[in-house]
């Protein structure tokens, strides 16, 4: 079968609508629609590092839907059209990330990788072009994209999880001109949207993710009704059950890794939930009492969540591994620590710092007092590391009650030139 008839395939069935009120989708056939968002035209297929995929060929979001006879605002297309094009093309832009070799041996890949890449800012749409779009129809199309983050350079929470300054701008502007609003995320990964409920006027919102190959098609012809989006965001086993399932067939053990509240030094990839209550699962912080985007190891509440999540994980294998041996061990966390500062200041690890170590420490190490006491010089390092592995254990110790398979974690050591 022909990989884009597979690739569409997969897209139709992938993309999530998670709100439409007032029948506002499926389009009629002729819809008139503002399209706003630089990624209408600048549309994201792919992801960073190990997520790459062909894009020659590809149409944009935009292209799709006239094609699917959706009827875009002319002077809006023009201005992004124009804006989009007269950008400067980088190397990132020129390569083709899907050819590994090319990329690894061609050395741009060492330029860019494990440095933060924050979103591209929204273009502001002159007062005019607004009006005349408004004056033009009532339906807007709002493309939010989102391609931040990656390997060793996970996203940020501010102007990234949470919208940028530009972004809160546009979407003020695009909900106060027009009465009805599909909201479109071409996102890599989940975005804040408690911002919808101040604005009525978005009454679709359709998750794309990023598109691959066939996406943009996929996603125009659930806007015009020729497909039915079915893909649901609901937590299941699914995946793992099938990396199972192929791992028996092809006759191999696995070594699963767990990251819940930390991977690479951060903790990007906890529930949405828990990144926006801050105060009940409250960050590290550094001297200078700067906000980390690493949840605390001595935040009890987190780190209990975690535990208790990964007990489940490990009660699950156990009862589909049961009789096959498939998984012969977990990693427990990925390169856990702080980067950037010794160890956290936040108010729970002062009052910590300043109280005597542990007996098993004392012990073990045949030294007494607080942490500086005891460590000198070094005693943020020690601090964090039996803070760190403290939280670790627990959270070990939980699954391995579930099912007990041998656990590890791993370090993030020193490398150049990071």
């Amino acid at each position: 079968m022909d990989s884009r008839i597979v690739a569409r395939k997969i897209a139709e069935e992938a993309i999530v609508l998670l709100k439409n009120e007032s029948k506002l989708l499926p389009f009629s056939k002729g819809q008139r629609a503002a399209f706003f968002g630089r990624t209408q035209f600048d549309t994201i297929y792919f992801g960073n590092g190990s997520g790459a995929a062909h894009k020659t060929g590809c149409k944009n979001i935009l292209e799709e839907c006239e094609k699917s006879g959706i009827c875009a605002e002319p002077g809006l297309k023009a201005y992004y059209r124009e804006k989009v094009f007269s950008e400067e093309i980088t190397k990132e832009d020129e390569f083709d990330w899907a050819d590994t070799g090319k990329v690894i041996t061609s050395g741009v890949m060492y330029e860019i990788f494990g440095k933060y890449h924050a979103p591209i800012e929204e273009y502001r749409i002159p007062d005019e072009l607004m009006r005349a779009a408004g004056a033009h129809t009532d339906t807007a199309v709002l493309v939010l994209g989102r391609n931040s983050g990656g390997e060793e350079c996970d996203r940020h929470l501010y102007g990234d999880y949470y919208l940028t300054d530009a972004e809160k701008e546009l979407a003020d502007r695009v909900c106060s001109t027009f009465r009805r609003v599909v909201l479109i995320l071409n996102t890599n990964g989940l975005v804040d949207l408690s911002w919808v409920e101040a604005f009525q006027a978005v009454q679709s919102i359709l998750f794309v993710g990023i598109l691959g190959e066939e996406g943009a098609s996929a996603l125009s012809d659930i806007l015009v009704g020729n497909v039915n989006p079915s893909g649901k965001l609901a937590f299941s086993y699914g995946i793992l059950d099938g990396l199972l399932r192929q791992a028996r067939q092809r006759k191999m053990r696995l070594v699963l890794l767990w990251f819940g509240l930390w991977k690479n030094g951060e903790s990007m990839y906890v529930p949405a939930w828990m990144k926006k209550d801050s105060q009940k699962y409250f960050r590290a912080q550094k001297g200078t009492g700067e906000r980390m985007n690493t949840i605390s190891p001595f935040c009890d509440a987190a780190v209990e969540k975690d535990r208790a999540a990964f007990t489940k994980l490990m009660a699950h294998i156990r009862e589909q591994d049961k009789g096959y041996g498939t998984v012969i061990a977990m990693q427990v966390e990925n390169e856990i620590g702080l980067l950037g500062t010794e160890r956290d200041y936040c108010g729970t690890a002062q009052e910590r710092f300043a109280q005597e170590i542990p007996d098993e420490l004392a012990e073990m190490y045949q030294v007494s007092g607080t942490w500086a006491e005891a460590f000198g010089e070094d005693a943020g390092e020690y601090f964090m590391a039996y803070a760190f592995a403290s939280a670790l254990e627990r959270i070990t110790s939980g699954g391995q009650q579930a099912y007990p398979l041998p656990c590890y974690t791993n370090a993030w050591l020193k490398q150049h030139p990071w």
